[in-house]
């Protein structure tokens, strides 16, 4: 089922368009209706930042912040829109198949099909409905301001579904390798409750399967190392530019609680791609703990079977999965401590220059 929610997600790339296309190499047609897609929204973000003068009577370290942020959303969009449709068309094949491969691998049979569409298919509508219930919340607010000039704010608000996006195409994608992992785990323990005998090509199958899982997540890091380094770096910029404005300047009711809808639902998702990928390191702890339980199992084995059990756990040690963006830094839930610390302390130097 998680497969098949994925050709929803290309589909809706396909439009605007920020998935390649995976059933035949890009046309020249395509490949123009990427340039133009791309061109409307880069001059669309330059003129309305600058016909609305919005870094006019801002201090110079705000502002460095701001442009900071639009030069992120803006390189989120090249790299979804012109590197993905014409260099990493492939890869993104290799990828996708390489993953529905491994699904196979460790799908043994559960009766569970329809039960998974329900995390799924919710997760995709839901996150939707509140994109576009805070979406059409600031349309509304911005038309009372600026009237039938909110139009030029469609641009913003399609950078801003592309992060979107984005951020639910990876917690999916992180998901379909959790479920792997877990179905890895679940043959594991199989094998360490029985005692009839030892399977020879246990961990010879297992070993393998964990290797294959292990390029999977190397190759999901390659393909979207980038990507989730943007993002991550736009949500410490958007926190920190939204709460700024909220604690230095009086607003209104309305543009303070659209202020914190943005800020909320932005670290919503992004926390949950975090939480996703820590998941998947806590699982294969959790292969690494069966391994080892492997062993007490199994006491009555020969030598070069046990041997072979020592083997298997190193090697599902060597090839733990291992979250990054764009190999910075690795990626789980201290990083959300991470973004909430470097938010804090940076606030602290902006109020003190701002107070001066």
């Amino acid at each position: 089922m998680a497969l098949h929610l994925l050709t929803l997600f290309f589909k809706v790339g396909y439009i605007l368009p920020i998935t390649p296309l995976l059933s035949s190499r890009p046309s020249i047609l395509r490949k123009i209706y990427c340039i133009l897609i791309f061109v409307i929204l880069t001059t669309g973000a330059f003129f309305t930042i600058q016909s609305r003068n919005f870094y006019r009577n801002t201090f110079f370290m705000k502002q460095f912040f701001l442009y900071a942020n639009d030069l992120i959303v803006l390189a989120l969009i090249f790299h979804v829109i012109v590197v993905y449709n014409f260099w990493q068309n492939q890869q993104w094949k290799k990828f996708l198949a390489r993953l529905e491969i491994s699904k196979k691998m460790t799908d043994f049979g559960q009766n569970r099909r329809y039960l998974s569409k329900i995390p799924c298919w919710t997760c995709f509508v839901a996150g939707h409905v509140v994109f576009t219930l805070i979406t059409s919340y600031g349309i509304v607010i911005w038309f009372q301001i600026e009237g039938l000039l909110v139009l030029k704010r469609i641009t913003v608000s399609t950078a801003e579904y592309i992060n979107f996006f984005y951020l639910l195409l990876l917690c999916h994608l992180v998901y379909m390798l959790l479920k792997q992992y877990r179905g890895v785990n679940k043959t594991l323990v199989a094998y360490a409750t029985q005692r009839q005998g030892f399977p020879d090509d246990v961990a010879r199958v297992t070993g393998y399967v964990i290797c294959y899982l292990k390029e999977t997540t190397d190759m999901f890091n390659t393909l979207f190392g980038w990507p989730v380094f943007l993002i991550i770096f736009h949500t410490v910029l958007l926190l920190l530019i939204y709460v700024f404005v909220m604690v230095t300047q009086d607003e209104s009711y309305e543009a303070l609680s659209l202020h914190i809808c943005i800020t909320a639902f932005t670290m919503f998702m992004t926390s949950l791609y975090l939480v996703m990928c820590d998941k998947v390191s806590q699982e294969s702890q959790k292969t690494v703990s069966l391994t080892y339980k492997l062993r007490w199992s199994w006491q009555q084995v020969s030598h070069s079977q046990k041997q072979e059990l020592y083997e298997f756990t190193n090697l599902v040690v060597l090839n733990s999965p291992v979250f990054t963006a764009a190999g910075f830094f690795r990626t789980g839930k201290f990083t959300i401590i991470e973004i909430l610390a470097t938010v804090s302390s940076t606030l602290v130097i902006l109020l003190q220059f701002n107070n001066k």
